[in-house]
C-alpha cells in the first residue's frame, strides 16, 4: 500500500512506483531481510537508480516524487511505513487516527539543519526558494556531488496492530493542506456507518476538497 506525489512531472514517479513493488519483492521474498531494512534500502535503490539513469541521459529529467508505502505484516500483526516528503499515512484505530508518517518539510529543523549543513538555505518554507519537500526519490540538481542539498533517507515507523484497527488511509499533500486527520476520520467514518462503499467515500472526500474546501494541490487518495 503507498501513495506517491510528483513534482517537476511525472517521470520520476511513475519509474519508482514500478522500480519499487520490484525491488521489495526481491528484498522480501528473496533476501528474506527484515521490513524495515527492505523499506529503507529500496527508497534508496530506486533513487540511486534513477540519478544514474538522469546523469547518462542527454536530455536529463528532473523531476523527484514523495513516496509513502506502507507493508502489513499479517503473521505478526505489525505495520511498517517508509516515508520520504509530506504524503501522509494514517491508520484509523477506532474512531480515532494515529499517524505512521511525519511531514518532511524543508522548515521542520531537523531537515533544515541537513539542508544547510550541505551549502544550501530555506526561505518560504522551500529548499533554495524552490523545492517544497525536504526529501524525495529524484530532484536530481538537488542531489549533486559536493551540493547535496537533500536526503534519500526514508522515516521508518513501525506499529502493532490491535483488535481495534480499522483501515489504513494514505494521500498526497494536497488533502491536507485542507483537511486535518481528525476531519479526514470523521468524513469517512459518519459514511461508512451509513454503509457506503469505500471507493465511493474517497471519490466524494477527494470532491470535498476541491469543489468544498478549494484545494488546488494533488489530492490523491
Amino acid at each position: 500500500l503507498g501513495i506517491l506525489d510528483g513534482h517537476g512531472g511525472a517521470s520520476c514517479s511513475l519509474f519508482a512506483s514500478q522500480r519499487l513493488k520490484e525491488v521489495l519483492n526481491t528484498k522480501l521474498n528473496i533476501e528474506n531481510i527484515h521490513p524495515r531494512r527492505a523499506l529503507f534500502e529500496a527508497s534508496l535503490i530506486v533513487d540511486e537508480e534513477w540519478l544514474a539513469m538522469q546523469q547518462g541521459a542527454e536530455a536529463p529529467d528532473e523531476s523527484g516524487t514523495t513516496c509513502c508505502l506502507v507493508l502489513v505484516d499479517i503473521v505478526n500483526c505489525k505495520l511498517y511505513c517508509s516515508n520520504l516528503g509530506d504524503s501522509r499515512a494514517l491508520l484509523c484505530r477506532g474512531n480515532s487516527p494515529v499517524e505512521l508518517t511525519f511531514d518532511q518539510k524543508p522548515g521542520d529543523p531537523r531537515e533544515m539543519a541537513f539542508t544547510v549543513e550541505n551549502g544550501g538555505f530555506i526561505t518560504g518554507d522551500r529548499i533554495n526558494g524552490s523545492l517544497g519537500v525536504a526529501r524525495a526519490i529524484g530532484d536530481m540538481y538537488f542531489k549533486e556531488d559536493g551540493y547535496r542539498y537533500m536526503s534519500s533517507e526514508p522515516d521508518i515507523t513501525e506499529v502493532a496492530m490491535t483488535p481495534s484497527d480499522r483501515f489504513i488511509f494514505c494521500a498526497c499533500d494536497g488533502l491536507y493542506d485542507v483537511m486535518n486527520n481528525d476531519e479526514i476520520m470523521v468524513f469517512i467514518l459518519e459514511r461508512m456507518r451509513k454503509k457506503k462503499e469505500m471507493s465511493l467515500i474517497l471519490k466524494e472526500l477527494v470532491t470535498h476538497a476541491i469543489e468544498v474546501l478549494g484545494s488546488s494541490d494533488n489530492v490523491s487518495v
